[in-house]
């Protein structure tokens, strides 16, 4: 809670509470006149739990937690200012908690929120000879020669996390140099996966602020999985050949041999040395 204050009071010492069908609201509302020096109030900060204001010894109402304060000059040279708190036990969105001291954001690789997402790719080959199908009718017994089309599952995976203020810049450089490139270690975070088998694809980020006005990101990095043919092992430089096999192209003329895509070890990107408060 903010220290008490000299001219803050709540008006009429009330709240006003909305049920909805996903959950139930409460507003209370704060005025400060510098004038005023017979009310001393404590306004709320973002997080806080909801205190009674008629009754001081009640229990948390309901769960209901601190979602914003808003600020509204009441007259030009904003010596009268409103406060409007809104307290909620609704359901939100991993965004609208902002961390703090007290109540960090989760930030080991262990621990991150995570989501997923099942999807395919179709994957066509058409063999250039009856030599090259290794596929034939099973009414005829003739080599199959037209289009054979081979449906790959991939699994996106989006790993949310923050990144304070201070290192914000060394992070995106590092995710632009990642990004296009395949993991060439298990990844820290998901699910159990194969070398080469993670794309790092994108990154997007959105910047928040908390109740001391400090700036702060959250990161949503996005992964795509690829395993066509079940080995755990190198999916995204595997092509489809006309004999119905999964192989690994090398590119002619450089030394060493190199893959479609470059490797790097992603292990940074979830490491704490880009957060702090």
């Amino acid at each position: 809670m903010i220290n008490d204050v000299q001219g803050l009071r709540e008006v009429t010492g009330s709240y006003v509470r909305t049920k909805t069908e996903r959950g139930i609201t409460a507003t209370r509302v704060f005025v400060f006149d510098e004038s005023d020096i017979n009310h001393t109030a404590s306004l709320p900060e973002v997080g806080d739990i909801f205190e009674n204001p008629l009754t001081a010894d009640e229990e948390p109402m309901d769960g209901l937690i601190c979602r914003s304060v808003e600020e509204t000059a009441v007259n030009s040279d904003q010596r009268v200012i409103q406060f409007t708190v809104q307290y909620s036990n609704e359901p939100c969105d991993i965004t609208q908690f902002i961390p703090d001291e007290e109540n960090p954001m989760p930030d080991d690789a262990t621990n991150l929120p995570i989501s997923m997402e099942y999807s395919c790719e179709f994957v066509n080959i058409r063999p250039a000879t009856e030599a090259d199908s290794q596929w034939q009718w099973t009414d005829s017994g003739d080599s199959v020669l037209d289009p054979i089309s081979f449906r790959v599952t991939n699994l996106t995976m989006r790993v949310k996390r923050w990144i304070s203020d201070t290192y914000y810049n060394i992070f995106m450089d590092n995710c632009r140099v990642m990004q296009g490139t395949v993991n060439i270690a298990e990844m820290p975070v998901g699910p159990a996966g194969g070398i080469g088998c993670w794309l790092f694809t994108n990154v997007t980020t959105e910047m928040f602020r908390n109740h001391k006005d400090q700036k702060i990101w959250q990161a949503e990095l996005i992964f795509v999985y690829r395993d066509p043919d079940g080995t755990n092992v190198n999916g995204w430089n595997k092509i489809l050949r006309n004999d119905g096999t999964w192989q690994v192209p090398k590119r002619k003329g450089i030394s060493p041999d190199q893959n479609m895509y470059n490797t790097t070890n992603f292990t940074w990107l979830f490491g704490n040395e880009v957060y702090e408060e």
